[in-house]
């Protein structure tokens, strides 16, 4: 290998992702085909650019090259604190990954077809969601019930790479430590895998250890943990 390669094609970019990073990796989800730019790759490296809102950039590896261009791009959590002096540090969070498979034995839990009360619940007791009722993006929602109250919900989603993510995840605060969010996680990977959806995938705020613990629990495998910035 060189100690410089760029491409601009997409396919090639995503087999130098699995080269280094193996599958499942962040680059398949967030880089969609249609708004991807480029990719550089160095030793033990790689560093990937596309459009969204500017210029968004992620880097891989131990030293990757930062475009001047990038608007708003994540990093390696591992990476040594003065790498990353001068940017303006807006969050840290973690990708995971499952195969449905995994889950296809559980129980299943309900599909929320009516969704009224999901965005009182969401605004309340998760309100860092991204994905409310009447997004397009939304493939599912489904939820926990206890004595016609909803208690738990999650969504699943399709976002513009094709890749199927897990969103908007939360249980109301007085019913938590009861294995409701387990169970609610274990429920929705198992609906996704009857639907044909055969890989599910999400991002965490990395700080939440108790969210992180649940997902791994259910058999949820990590993707990094990652730095967030904005110029």
């Amino acid at each position: 290998m060189s100690q410089r390669e760029v491409t601009s094609d997409h396919a090639q970019a995503m087999q130098w992702a699995q080269e280094l990073l193996g599958t499942p990796n962040v680059f398949i989800p967030w880089f969609p085909e249609d708004k991807f730019v480029s990719a550089v790759r160095t030793p033990g490296a790689l560093s990937c650019t596309r459009e969204d809102k500017g210029i968004f950039g992620f880097g891989f590896g131990s030293n990757p090259e930062i475009n001047p261009a990038w608007t708003h791009f994540s990093l390696p959590n591992a990476l040594p604190r003065e790498f990353t002096e001068g940017f303006t540090l807006q969050g840290q969070w973690s990708g995971y990954s499952i195969a449905t498979e995994l889950c296809a034995n559980e129980e299943l839990v309900e599909e929320l077809t009516d969704t009224t009360g999901i965005a009182d619940l969401l605004k309340v007791h998760a309100p860092d969601s991204s994905t409310y009722p009447g997004n397009p993006e939304v493939i599912f929602w489904a939820g926990i019930h206890q004595q016609e109250e909803l208690v738990a919900v999650a969504t699943v989603v399709r976002w513009e790479s094709g890749a199927k993510m897990v969103s908007s995840v939360a249980v109301r605060s007085e019913f938590r430590g009861q294995g409701l969010a387990k169970k609610l996680m274990k429920g929705v990977v198992k609906m996704a895998h009857e639907r044909g959806i055969d890989r599910l995938n999400l991002a965490v705020f990395t700080q939440n250890l108790s969210a992180r613990a649940v997902y791994e629990s259910v058999g949820f495998t990590s993707m990094g943990d990652y730095l967030y910035f904005e110029r």
